[in-house]
């Protein structure tokens, strides 16, 4: 689903779970950044929207709006 893209796109880094836990950007792989979203969903940035072939994580109101307004 990620296609070329690297799982830190969707982990929200900013959470309050990830601030919380300690969670550092630079410490982890991308393996690891995925154990941590399957082990707490929370740290993953909603919503994930793919359309057509473009991938839109987070709420990107500016790329919809691009997109389909």
């Amino acid at each position: 689903m990620l296609g070329n893209r690297s799982p830190s796109d969707i982990f929200s880094w900013k959470s309050p779970s990830a601030r919380t836990l300690h969670i550092k950007v630079d410490e982890l792989t991308d393996r690891e950044i995925l154990d941590w979203i399957i082990h707490e969903p929370r740290l993953m940035r909603r919503p994930i929207l793919k359309i057509e072939d473009k991938l839109i994580i987070g709420a990107n109101w500016e790329d919809l709006e691009k997109r389909f307004g």
